[in-house]
This record gives C-alpha cells, sequence and structure tokens, in this order.
C-alpha cells in the first residue's frame, strides 16, 4: 500500500485532502505542523508528499526541498492558494516538485495527480532495482572473468586446445 504525506497548518485542510483521497488504496499521514512532519520523514518512507505552500513556521519549497534530502526518491507535490510564478519556478528548481495543484482543487485533479506521482515513484523505482541488477550481473561477470584469468595463469596447459590440420579438436590418445 502507498503511504502518501500530507502536510498542511490547517487542520481543515488536512480532513478535506483525506475525504478526497478516502477511497483510494492509500496509507495517508497527516500533518497539521511541518516540524513533526519532518521528524516522520526520517522514520519511514513515503512515496509521495503533498506539501501546501503558505505554512507559518516553513513554506511548503523549503520542506519540499528537505524532504528532496531526506528522500530523493519520492514524489512532491506543492498546494498553493497563490498563482506567485517566482514561487512555482523555486519550487520547480530547488525542491523539484512533480505538479502544483491550486487551491482550491477538483478532487479528481488532485486524485489523478497523485496517482500520476505514484506510478512515476515506482516506474522509478522499478528502473533502479533494473539497474541495480544489471550491476550485479556486471560484477559478477568481471568477476568470473577474473577468476578465469587466474586458472589460465596457473593452469595455461588446462585451457590449450590441441587441433589437426582441419582444425577438429584432437583428444588425447587420438590422431
Amino acid at each position: 500500500m502507498a503511504r502518501i504525506q500530507l502536510v498542511d497548518d490547517d487542520p481543515l485542510i488536512l480532513r478535506t485532502l483525506q475525504r478526497a483521497m478516502r477511497d483510494a488504496d492509500w496509507e495517508l499521514e497527516p500533518f497539521d505542523d511541518p516540524v513533526l512532519a519532518l521528524h516522520a520523514l526520517a522514520e519511514k518512507p513515503y512515496e509521495v508528499i503533498v506539501c501546501d505552500h503558505h505554512m507559518p513556521d516553513i513554506d511548503g519549497v523549503t520542506y519540499l526541498q528537505f524532504a528532496k534530502q531526506c528522500q530523493p526518491a519520492s514524489i512532491r507535490i506543492l498546494l498553493s492558494g497563490m498563482a506567485d510564478h517566482q514561487a512555482l519556478m523555486q519550487a520547480i528548481n530547488q525542491a523539484e516538485i512533480y505538479r502544483l495543484i491550486p487551491k482550491p482543487w477538483e478532487n479528481a485533479e488532485l486524485l489523478a495527480t497523485v496517482r500520476g506521482a505514484l506510478n512515476l515513484y515506482r516506474t522509478r523505482e522499478h528502473d533502479r532495482r533494473e539497474l541495480d541488477l544489471l550491476q550485479i550481473h556486471k560484477h559478477r561477470g568481471e568477476a568470473e572473468r577474473m577468476q578465469i584469468k587466474v586458472l589460465k595463469t596457473r593452469h595455461g596447459e588446462l585451457y590449450e586446445v590441441q587441433r589437426d590440420e582441419q582444425g577438429r579438436i584432437v583428444l588425447d590418445g587420438e590422431e
């Protein structure tokens, strides 16, 4: 089950977000205190983080920058009631947000955005695991080549093949 962190200083907004997402099979963890939400980032992974832009103690862009440092694989979404292009550019460039959702939002848009974020997260994780497997196989292949090289150095005669005039392999005792 996907774990989603919701961060907004307004408990009413948090309840509204939870109500909008209640039918999805997601584990929602709401936080009205960004400091507590930051502590949670250190304790467990989140696939998606949805955070309000304007909060009294820390703004959403700064929060999402911390989230990016703690959990770089998580997908970050910013909620904002203001159409501030500078803030949006900052969010995209510094916190690498996936999407900006305007307040008030349409529930269908919110759900589609979170589903898209989860799909992106899963695709990236799948790709990361595939790359890890390729690296493991690459290292195994290098180790096997090194073992063969050592064996050839120590027991080169075992790797020599005798051939006749037509290029066929000659076994011991055959002519």
